[in-house]
């Protein structure tokens, strides 16, 4: 028995499904480049795109309406709740979605719980951080052009001690982490080692995290309980992401 061919709106659904499954298998293997970004904002924008046609096609211009209510919802609440971040909340945020990835396998390039590297993890942690603060504080400014920057902006070590694209800000150079004057010090702070070639993160009461190579998985350890790891004595570059300086 012949099958009917496929309308266009069902090619389209079976493109998107094809394009999700796509996008997870990557997630999961932890490609992160910026090819990979571009593919899933083009994934986002199908799913969209295909959820509208599919809700025209089946509620007609019942869909339409409420498409459209919905849409100046949105754009009324992100054009007037918008308001700048709470950094003390935003830090306690951050640090907990630092901690979240402790034991995560390292993997060069990584953005993800699946597998991550010493600025994926500064950044993927500070992007939940974000997205967090975002609906508990259904603030449109951490949800979107906040969140959109830091997750689409793909910067390294050396970028964060640079202070590339303004993210971050100097707060001061030492010898080595242990020459670092703990006063100086916030949770969140970023230490870069080794002029960029590695970047870790403290949490407070002197513990730091990192993805390191050298483990295999990320780590939280301290400088007291274990000054011989190679980045605890190389020259060092602290910075503080400016969303979260208290």
């Amino acid at each position: 028995m012949a099958t009917s061919p496929l309308t266009p709106l069902q090619r389209v659904q079976r493109l998107s499904q094809w394009a999700l499954i796509i996008a997870v298998v990557v997630y999961v293997c932890s490609v992160s480049y910026p090819f990979v970004r571009s593919f899933d904002v083009i994934v986002l924008g199908l799913l969209l795109a295909t959820g509208l046609w599919t809700a025209v096609d089946r509620f007609r211009w019942r869909a339409v309406g409420l498409l459209a209510v919905v849409a100046v919802g949105i754009g009324v609440w992100a054009a007037f709740a918008g308001r700048p971040p709470d950094p003390a909340a935003l830090q306690q945020a951050y640090v907990a979605r630092l901690r979240g990835f402790n034991g995560a396998t390292y993997v060069w390039g990584g953005e993800s719980h699946a597998g991550i590297d010493c600025s994926g993890l500064a950044r993927a942690a500070l992007c939940e951080a974000l997205a967090q603060r975002g609906v508990q504080e259904a603030n449109p400014r951490l949800l979107g052009p906040l969140l959109w920057h830091f997750w689409w902006d793909d910067i390294s070590a050396k970028a964060m001690g640079d202070g590339v694209y303004g993210y971050t800000r100097w707060v001061c150079d030492a010898r080595d982490l242990h020459a670092v004057p703990a006063a100086l010090l916030q949770p969140g702070d970023l230490a870069v080692a080794g002029g960029g070639v590695h970047v870790l993160i403290y949490l407070g009461a002197h513990r730091w995290i990192e993805a390191n190579p050298e483990d295999g998985r990320v780590v939280i350890c301290s400088p007291d309980d274990d000054a011989r790891r190679a980045f605890y004595n190389v020259p060092v570059r602290i910075v503080r992401w400016w969303v979260v300086t208290t």
